[in-house]
């Protein structure tokens, strides 16, 4: 029993912290999050004998393909290293998936992250107001932080992420599950909601127009399935009076036209720089990445040429030329905001496939009859299975305008509590 318990708080460290390791905070040379995990899979084989069961699903086998299929393309392309470290993270997640073994320590579990969460976006709170990062502390490796320029006089968060887009996404995964907590325990309703208002401002904050656009959506999916659709249905009148009212100020104030029609190119710069280019000497700087989303489907097949099986490995370098003349020169385009390519560049096309394969399994698995019930027990408006179908749903259609990153750690967790969830519904219903 000793054993178990032990077992048990080591998961919830796990939990805890995995997700909100910083990738710039290293020991000896090695990222803080790997050594979490190669201590934790420790852990669990030496102390915890018999704990963890070795039998996998069809949706476990799945995953340890793709993870397994995406290693291999990292030892192909000379990266022994970053195969295994990769790889030992979800070996860990699969620890913790059966490490939970009933609905207490399952919502505990849940509880652990939306506590942690609140705790960072106080910290996040106080980095926009005063600029002071805590996690900047955690940089031991002195790799330089990917700082925004600030949007209409606001500073961007990043907290621990390495970019404010990954923390956007982060906030949407930790509101989800306190969304669904809400929705599902009478007694703490007021406290659930400090921390999702907390959590929600972060979000915001962070000023990433496509993770935000995704995020309200997930929300409004979720709140709609777990039976408030009276509060949904205001929402959507309060938009479209504001729509109607929004027509007529255009008409009537050709100023304050110019400045909504601002706020419009912002959020379609997300998949065209040419709005961005449009607004840029209203703000003073260009508020989109370079390039042209759609254009980057061409850019990276064209710069993957006889690496489609493989890719060019986690750390190759793409480098596109979007144009060139004799008074600038060059100008490269070097990142890739759309995950599918972004996968596809690295690890190859048989990986990407794999990835959207299991996000899909995923997916279809929490919608299940089986799944998708809730339990009288622990849920009374909101089924896991389907809060995390809807979260994978969104996070696929978040890939089309971003590129994964910090916040895979906390799906990675959220997969784990799934897999976790399947089995306790297949025990006691």
């Amino acid at each position: 029993m000793s054993m178990k318990i032990k077992t048990s708080t080591m998961t919830l460290i796990f939990i805890a912290l995995y997700p909100i390791m910083p990738s710039y905070f290293e020991i000896v040379g090695i990222p803080v999050q790997y050594l979490l995990s190669l201590l934790y899979i420790l852990f669990c084989i030496f102390l915890s004998r018999g704990y963890f069961s070795t039998k996998l699903s069809t949706l476990e086998t799945l995953i340890f393909l793709w993870a397994l299929w995406r290693s291999f393309t990292c030892v192909i392309n000379g990266e022994l290293a970053t195969a295994l470290w990769q790889f030992l993270t979800v070996v860990a997640c699969y620890f913790v998936s059966h490490g939970i073994k009933d609905k207490d320590f399952f919502v505990k579990a849940i509880d652990i992250i939306i506590i942690v969460g609140v705790i960072v976006g106080v910290f996040g709170i106080i980095e926009a107001v005063t600029g002071f990062n805590v996690f900047e502390m955690l940089n031991t490796s002195g790799a330089e932080l990917n700082y925004s320029t600030a949007r209409f006089g606001l500073r961007r968060l990043l907290s621990f992420s390495s970019h404010t887009i990954q923390y956007c996404l982060y906030c949407m995964f930790v509101l989800a599950l306190t969304l669904y907590r809400i929705a599902n325990d009478v007694k703490k309703k007021g406290t659930y909601y400090i921390g999702y208002m907390i959590i929600f401002a972060n979000a915001i904050l962070s000023l990433s127009r496509g993770p935000i656009l995704v995020m309200v959506i997930s929300q409004l999916i979720l709140l709609y399935t777990a039976g408030f659709k009276n509060f949904v249905k205001t929402i959507i009148k309060v938009v479209a009076v504001v729509a109607v009212l929004v027509i007529v100020v255009i008409f009537a104030f050709p100023q304050v036209a110019s400045m909504l029609r601002q706020i419009v190119y912002m959020l379609l710069a997300v998949f065209n720089s040419s709005y961005a280019s449009a607004i840029s000497s209203s703000f003073g700087s260009n508020l989109s990445g370079v390039g042209n989303r759609l254009d980057l489907y061409g850019w990276v097949w064209e710069n993957l040429s006889g690496h489609y099986i493989f890719g060019k490995g986690p750390w190759a370098v793409f480098e596109h030329v979007m144009s060139y003349n004799m008074w600038t020169g060059a100008i490269y385009k070097y990142s890739i905001e759309v995950n599918y390519l972004h996968t596809m560049y690295h690890y190859g096309i048989i990986t990407m496939v794999l990835e959207i394969l299991m996000m899909l399994k995923l997916m279809i698995s929490g919608t299940s009859r089986k799944f998708k019930t809730r339990s009288e027990t622990y849920e009374h408006r909101l089924s896991f299975g389907t809060m995390f179908a809807i979260m994978v749903f969104c996070y696929l259609i978040s890939w089309f305008a971003v590129q994964a990153g910090s916040e895979f750690a906390v799906f990675l967790i959220c997969m784990s509590l799934f897999l976790s969830y399947r089995k306790i519904k297949s025990v006691k219903q």
